[in-house]
């Protein structure tokens, strides 16, 4: 079985703990990434809410040196490899440059914004919408080929990112965003957001955190992600809903889900109620495979 992920918090982890890749209290460690045949992760380096913007730029280049270097001790599949990605764009502090200098170490999504109003742009528990400088990274983004992610992102946000990607004809993401009409959480996307990013050519990735997924998140299984699922494909999302897990970026998982080399239970349960093959697939690889060969290569 193959595997793309489309976000995890795992290089923060490791170096904000002091972690090998070899550690299984991570959700996403080497041994457990044996489980597939192969797979393609996309690792998130978070720009920390205690830190301030500087901080973060400074703390991006060391969390990537410490990944990097416990990549290289690690073994992993022999079919792994992994894109590197920004959550919050803030760490740019005004300097496009710096930009530049991310798409050149290898970042190739960029979660715009995190939590509050910043110079970027405003997240989803506030309504704001891009500022000046968010609308200039955005364009960057896509004259370099880093694709701007709207997770977290306040719904002005989205739409003015979804005018924007017209403007270039080129595709935005969600890379870790439930739906709002199953779990109502402000976090999560609307109907209508959804179709602006599917209409984009881009994708959506399924979070495995129980808050988005479940009112009732103590008690979040399975069968929550499968209504996210259902709802997603519901909206003609079949060819553009993938798995944006946040392991290592969440407290609490559904029950049987709770790292990576888990998740053939979703697979599994999926089979059981009547997805195909294919649709299943599609899932869990081809459709973000599609989208990175075409948008990233």
């Amino acid at each position: 079985m193959n595997l793309i992920d489309l976000h995890c918090d795992t290089p923060y982890r490791i170096h904000n703990e002091k972690m090998t890749f070899e550690d299984d209290r991570l959700q996403i460690s080497s041994r457990r990434l044996h489980a597939f045949d192969s797979v393609t992760q996309v690792c998130a380096i978070w720009s920390d809410k205690n830190l301030s913007d500087q901080e973060c730029y400074a703390s991006f280049w060391n969390v990537r040196r410490s990944f990097l270097e416990a990549l290289d001790r690690a073994v992993l599949p022999s079919q792994f490899s992994y894109i590197l990605a920004v959550e919050d764009a803030r760490l740019l502090c005004g300097d496009i440059e710096r930009l530049e200098l991310l798409h050149g170490a290898g970042v190739r999504f960029l979660t715009l914004v995190w939590h509050g109003s910043t110079l970027i742009g405003g997240a989803c528990d506030n309504d704001d919408p891009l500022m000046p400088f968010g609308q200039q990274v955005v364009r960057r983004c896509f004259e370099l080929g880093v694709v701007p992610d709207v997770s977290h992102a306040s719904r002005r946000v989205i739409e003015e990112v979804a005018e924007i990607a017209k403007q270039y004809n080129r595709p935005f993401v969600a890379t870790h965003s439930n739906s709002y009409v199953v779990t109502p959480h402000r976090r999560n996307l609307t109907d209508f957001h959804f179709n602006l990013i599917k209409e984009s050519g881009g994708v959506v990735g399924l979070s495995m955190a129980p808050r988005h997924l479940t009112t009732r998140e103590e008690r979040c299984s399975i069968a929550d992600v499968l209504s996210h699922i259902e709802h997603y494909f519901s909206l003609g999302g079949e060819d553009c809903v993938c798995l944006g897990c946040d392991f290592d970026g969440i407290d609490a998982a559904p029950v049987g889900l709770e790292s990576v080399d888990r998740l053939p239970r979703l697979a599994t349960e999926m089979t059981r109620i009547g997805y195909t093959e294919e649709q299943i697939n599609k899932l869990f690889y081809e459709n973000a495979k599609r989208f990175i060969d075409k948008n990233i290569g």
